[in-house]
């Protein structure tokens, strides 16, 4: 029967103001509670389970928790290995334990004032933080991060996890391989690979996207560039310009009143529904191999060959009105579908 072994180590340390606060932690959670004192204090709950009292107590032996403390920094780490042993020899044999039991939970809470700098680095295992407004820098692999209000400057580090932040204000992501989610956002700046990304309601993206499915609900401005992905804005209002390839982009709404839109596709098919009360200027560039659909009821275009051998085409006038103050400008030189049509 597999016999269990629960510890609880404790640490209380005082800092100066504008100190740095680094956790490392595998096979469990990091839990960040905000307090008010000058001071941190690590909670840490440890679980293990064996099948013998023998290889429980040798598991026990092989966790520890590394300690830095100066004027201003404050780190602890969680550290497999014997100290009878080699280091090398300590992750072997734990890794051997992992395969077998997989049982080990090495879990902190950490209380910390709210405008500290504070570095995570979590594996294997989930992040939980509650509303931060200092400096945040994590790194997570295999497992999942959910936050409520991050108001300082925040870096996201993501790999073969998943992330929810309710607020966002200042961010940047990098995400593989992962679900990430922002309720809230005001400045986020993300790359991305091979994830799915969920943006409810954000101010402002700069994105560089490989082979990744984007969801934008609610959107002010966009910039950036994406490679065999697909990418969807439910509502657009202000501005877009973006790079395009081997993909698809679909503008569910675009609001009257909107500034600028500039998009190059290569291979990558559009769709864009504009307010029915929009006016604006059109110019698109394009092969003769596009297929161009733009209401011709409420337009009024021209078109004109360019290039030397005149085998490119420039579509371009107004739609729904002759003073628009938005325009929308395409660069498509390579075979797509582009289709721009009123809600």
């Amino acid at each position: 029967m597999p016999k269990h072994l629960p510890g609880a180590p404790l640490k209380h340390i005082r800092f100066k103001p504008g100190s740095t606060v680094e956790v490392e932690n595998k096979y469990g959670k990091i839990h960040v509670v905000p307090w008010s004192k000058d001071s941190v204090k690590f909670d840490i709950e440890y679980q293990l389970t064996a099948g013998s009292r023998d290889k429980l107590e040798k598991l026990k032996s092989s966790i520890n928790f590394d300690y830095t403390v100066t004027a201003f920094y404050v780190g602890v780490k969680t550290v497999f290995g014997y100290n009878s042993k080699s280091i090398f020899s300590g992750l072997i044999d734990m890794a051997e334990y992992l395969l077998e039991s997989d049982n080990i939970s090495v879990n902190y809470k950490v209380y910390v004032p709210a405008n500290v700098t504070l570095g995570l680095n979590q594996k294997f295992g989930d992040i939980y933080i509650d509303d931060f407004s200092g400096t945040l820098n994590i790194d997570l692999s295999n497992g999942d991060i959910k936050a409520n209000s991050l108001t300082g400057k925040t870096n996201i580090k993501i790999a073969s996890g998943g992330g929810v932040i309710y607020n966002l204000e200042n961010g940047s992501a990098d995400i593989s391989y992962s679900n990430f989610t922002v309720r809230n956002g005001g400045k986020v700046n993300f790359v991305s690979r091979s994830s799915k990304l969920i943006f409810e309601d954000v101010q402002y993206l700069k994105g560089d996207s490989r082979r990744d499915k984007i969801t934008v609900e609610k959107l002010n401005q966009m910039y950036g560039e994406s490679y065999f992905s697909d990418l969807t804005v439910e509502e657009l209002s202000n501005e877009f310009d973006y790079n395009l390839k081997y993909g698809n982009l679909n503008i569910e709404k675009l609001q009257k009143g909107f500034n600028f839109i500039n998009i190059s596709s290569e291979y990558t098919d559009i769709q864009m529904l504009y307010d029915r009360q929009a006016a604006f200027e059109i110019d698109v560039t394009h092969s003769p191999d596009v297929y161009l659909q733009i209401p011709n009821h409420l337009a009024n275009l021209q078109q004109k060959t360019v290039g030397e051998a005149g085998t490119g085409l420039i579509t371009y006038g107004t739609v729904g009105g002759s003073n628009p103050s938005s325009k929308i400008k395409i660069s498509a030189l390579k075979k797509c579908n582009i289709e721009i049509n009123y809600r």
